[in-house]
């Protein structure tokens, strides 16, 4: 869904999961109230904003005016704003404090600078001295975009019309993405080990980079800023039986003519999925259910995942508990696990350290691998259940149709390897 806040921001959906600014709001206030879009009915969901101080200009154009007095207050809520962006700590902090309330955490866990602080830190010093160097070669006259092109080796037309080619740095840095070198950008420039000057932003050495230039200090970084883009659901999106319980509820919204949401959210499906209600009784304890949806549609929910349990020998769990526990934040918890397994423990014990079935042990290192993390491969191969010709078929499926989507996977090799066994291969 593509809205405008004059709009599409009004219409009310409960399981929007992901909001993303392409351009900068003009006040907190405005910028609370359109994340407040997303996860409306109590999943986790994620915003992304997209900045840069060509929104500041852009902005400065259209909102003043010739009062002064408001233009004054304008003025207080775009700085307030910038400052939000800029803010090197938790997140919440200044936002809860413009509206006049104290977060007393100095980590929340889930914004972009929480979780890169509490990643796993590595030594970039050699690239963070190519990038500083790169500055320092070109003159400190270029912006980040053309620093990275130059360490990557690019033979864009403006590169060698302007003999950036032939600079010694030029190609150095051809094993690193554009992404990574864009997260290392944005780590020197919080650390203060560059500035980047306006209106051109060009960037511009320090004390602080002659220090690391010099070798007078190492520089550390998240293993992956990108890790905080990462889905924050526990759910693989390849769960069977949320794929069942949603083709079920929009045959029913069909019936009634009605949205599928009306029927049940997205919330009170992931939550059948974890506690596999089997009976009326069990049903009634998930949230949103209420005795009306029980009596006229709750047989059909209940006959689904009889038929999912059955097979699988799983039990009903909400015989035991009430209500869901609360979930840890999903990167987290991938780092704890993927910091057990460098210690030198085995998948086996990683599953009963943290109580994980494989299934959700593998999501973690699927998430962590995803985000550029490294891991021994012994770890996964060591645990490989396949003979060598089942191994070499499903390499050989991977090759041919890819590894995204693993269903046509299993069913070119006769849906006789199992979604585990695919996903530890992967």
């Amino acid at each position: 869904m593509v809205a405008t806040i004059a709009f599409g921001m009004g219409i009310n959906k409960s399981n929007i999961r992901f909001v993303v600014h392409m351009d900068l709001p003009k006040s907190l206030e405005s910028y609370y109230q359109e994340i407040g879009r997303a996860g409306r009915d109590g999943l986790p969901s994620s915003c992304l904003l997209l900045f840069s101080f060509g929104d500041v200009m852009s902005l400065n154009k259209i909102i003043y005016g010739e009062d002064p007095a408001l233009n004054q207050s304008i003025k207080a809520h775009l700085e307030a704003m910038l400052s939000y962006c800029e803010h090197t700590g938790c997140r919440r902090i200044p936002l809860l404090n413009w509206f006049g309330e104290r977060y007393p955490e100095s980590n929340c866990q889930m914004c972009d600078n929480c979780l890169a602080a509490s990643s796993e830190q590595i030594d970039v010093s050699r690239q963070a001295q190519m990038f500083l160097s790169a500055i320092s070669r070109a003159r400190e006259a270029y912006p980040a975009k053309r620093i990275i092109m130059i360490l990557r080796g690019s033979k864009a037309k403006e590169l060698m019309a302007a003999g950036d080619t032939e600079l010694s740095v030029w190609g150095i840095g051809k094993e690193w993405s554009e992404t990574q070198w864009f997260s290392l950008f944005q780590s020197l420039k919080k650390d203060g080990s560059l500035i980047q000057g306006y209106p051109g932003f060009s960037l511009k050495l320090t004390p602080r980079s002659w220090e690391i230039l010099r070798g007078e200090r190492s520089f550390m970084m998240p293993a992956s800023l990108m890790e905080v883009l990462l889905k924050t659901t526990t759910e693989d999106e390849e769960d069977e039986l949320f794929t069942e319980l949603v083709l079920l509820r929009r045959q029913i919204a069909a019936r009634q003519q009605v949205p599928p949401y009306i029927i049940l959210t997205d919330k009170s499906l992931r939550e059948m999925c974890g506690y596999h209600p089997q009976s009326i009784e069990s049903l009634l304890k998930i949230n949103g259910v209420g005795s009306y949806k029980a009596e006229h549609y709750g047989l059909e929910f209940i006959t689904v995942i009889r038929e999912y349990c059955e097979s699988r020998g799983i039990p009903d769990s909400m015989l035991k508990k009430a209500t869901p526990p609360s979930r840890p934040s999903k990167i987290s918890r991938t780092m704890e696990v993927v910091s057990y397994l460098k210690e030198g423990h085995n998948l086996q014990e990683c599953m009963v350290r943290f109580g994980f079935t494989l299934d959700t042990l593998l999501e973690h290192l699927q998430r962590y691998l995803e985000t550029d993390g490294t891991l021994d491969p012994e770890i996964l191969t060591s645990y490989n259940p396949l003979s060598p010709e089942d191994t070499a078929r499903v390499r050989a499926c991977f090759r041919q149709l890819g590894m995204e989507t693993l269903a046509p996977v299993r069913r070119a090799l006769n849906e006789e390897i199992s979604y585990t066994e695919l996903k530890l291969m992967r």
